[in-house]
């Protein structure tokens, strides 16, 4: 349990350093969320074990479909809701990791015949 523990602090407090290096973080609150959410993500990596890599690779591919189709949240995090690029962001990672865990087997169904 203290790996696991240090494992998704380490990776909470590597991301919000990114983050905040980057200015994407407009305040605490999303700070605390992002902490939250890579936490939780790593967490459940480590204590999956050996299907942790889909865990992980889901939130990954989430978050770049996200940023590559995510120009319109930046132009609007600019002029109008500072963070919300950043919850589009995170939204996006949620997603893949969903659909990498949870709906597996149906999303293979529908990608099988292809």
């Amino acid at each position: 349990a203290g790996f696991t523990v240090a494992a998704a602090v380490g990776a909470a407090a590597f991301a919000c350093h990114e983050a905040t290096s980057r200015e994407v973080l407009p305040n605490f609150a999303s700070g605390a969320v992002l902490a939250v959410q890579v936490t939780a993500s790593v967490a459940l990596a480590v204590h999956i074990g050996f299907e942790s890599f889909q865990v992980l690779f889901g939130s990954v591919v989430g978050l770049v479909v996200a940023y590559t189709f995510g120009d319109w949240m930046r132009d609007m995090d600019a002029d109008v809701l500072p963070g919300i690029a950043l919850l589009w962001y995170e939204l996006g990672a949620v997603a893949g990791f969903l659909m990498h865990t949870v709906f597996r087997h149906p999303v293979l169904v529908a990608l099988a015949p292809l």
